[in-house]
């Protein structure tokens, strides 16, 4: 499944314009929101992961997985280092960033 990024075209009007392509769920994407700072972005996906990507490259930092169904929705904490994230077959989930670096999630 695809995630795409988009911007407003002020000069044309209100025009959404794909920039990026982000590649890697196998299944719809119910959900995705940008870290505080920009840098980054965590997508809720029905094939029952979370994907972490570098909005730079577009390149899977992280893929999290935990839930037993689809992910509706998911979010960053106001500081960036936490990803809360919800589903209807489970619970909400709650994932700290490992001091070490972003690829190193785990669940708390």
């Amino acid at each position: 499944m695809k995630l795409k990024l988009r911007r407003r075209n002020d000069v044309s009007g209100p025009v959404l314009l794909t920039v990026a392509t982000l590649k890697g769920h196998t299944d719809e994407v119910r959900g995705c929101g940008f870290s505080p700072d920009g840098q980054r972005i965590v997508s809720a996906s029905s094939d029952e992961t979370l994907k972490l990507w570098d909005v730079s490259t577009g390149a899977v930092l992280a893929t999290l997985k935990g839930h037993t169904g689809g992910v509706n929705g998911c979010a960053f904490s106001p500081d960036g280092q936490r990803i809360v994230s919800a589903s209807s077959a489970d619970r909400v989930r709650q994932l700290g960033q490992h001091p070490e670096g972003v690829g190193r999630w785990q669940r708390r």
